[in-house]
């Protein structure tokens, strides 16, 4: 993912079409002062499976920010990947 973001910062987000075929959670800072949060929106777009978490008290770096919450939602996506996996 970091590779489209790049490409979609540099080219535009309507320029490029770069599917995302594999499952994808998006865990983005609310007050990242660096990306926004439209990137991360945009982005889900082109992910086949996506999820999409903002994180509201955090930045570009969530996960030393809130560790907490960021290893929720992966244990909460690794857990959703797994029944998924069960139930095929």
């Amino acid at each position: 993912m970091v590779s489209c973001f790049k490409i979609q910062v540099q080219a535009g987000f309507d320029q490029i079409d770069l599917p995302i075929n594999v499952p994808t959670h998006i865990i983005w800072g609310v007050n990242d002062p660096f990306l926004s949060k439209r990137l991360a929106k945009e982005s889900a777009k082109r992910c086949k499976d996506v999820d999409v978490s903002f994180i509201d008290d955090a930045t570009h770096w969530v996960h030393h920010e809130e560790p907490e919450i960021l290893n929720y939602l992966l244990l909460q996506t690794l857990k959703k990947r797994e029944r998924k996996v069960r139930n095929m």
